[in-house]
C-alpha cells in the first residue's frame, strides 16, 4: 500500500494543514490501495496563492511561446518514460484494463502535450500580408 503524506504546493512537498486522510479504494477487490491528504481549505488558498504568484511573478509568462513548447515537451518525454508506473496507478485506481491505461490515458496525454508543444515552436504568431494600402504585419498574442 502507498501512503502520502505531503502535498505540492508552490514547488515544494509540504505537510498538509491537517491530518486528514483519504483512503483510496481499489474498485477491483475494494480494499484500500493507498491514502493520500485530504487538502483543506487552507491547503488550497495556499495552492491557488502560489500557482496565481508563479504566473504573476514567475518566468512562464515572460518566456517566449517557443520556450513553452520546449517545456511541455519535456514534460512529455518525462511523461512517456513513466508510463508504466502511471499506466499502472492508473488501473489500480479506476480499474479499467492496463491494456487501455497505456494508450488510452497516459500515450494519449504524452500526444496532446507534443501537439501543443509542437505548435508553440513552429506556430507563426507574426506573418506579413499585403493589403490596399500597403504591407501590413499581423501579430497574434
Amino acid at each position: 500500500m502507498i501512503s502520502k503524506e505531503h502535498v505540492y504546493i508552490g514547488g515544494r512537498w509540504t505537510l498538509p494543514a491537517d491530518r486528514n486522510i483519504i483512503s483510496v479504494i481499489s474498485p477491483t477487490t475494494e480494499e484500500v490501495i493507498s491514502t493520500v491528504p485530504d487538502g483543506s481549505k487552507l491547503d488550497i488558498d495556499k495552492a491557488v496563492q502560489a500557482a496565481k504568484s508563479a504566473f504573476d511573478q514567475g518566468s512562464w509568462p515572460q518566456a517566449t511561446p517557443s520556450a513553452r513548447g520546449k517545456i511541455v515537451s519535456r514534460l512529455s518525454e518525462a511523461i512517456k518514460a513513466r508510463q508504466i508506473e502511471f499506466a499502472r496507478t492508473i488501473t489500480e485506481q479506476n480499474g479499467c484494463p492496463i491494456a487501455f491505461s497505456v494508450p488510452g490515458q497516459v500515450l494519449g496525454a504524452v500526444a496532446v502535450g507534443e501537439y501543443y508543444a509542437s505548435l508553440a515552436v513552429d506556430h507563426s504568431f507574426e506573418e506579413t500580408r499585403d493589403g490596399l494600402m500597403g504591407r501590413a504585419i499581423v501579430r497574434k498574442a
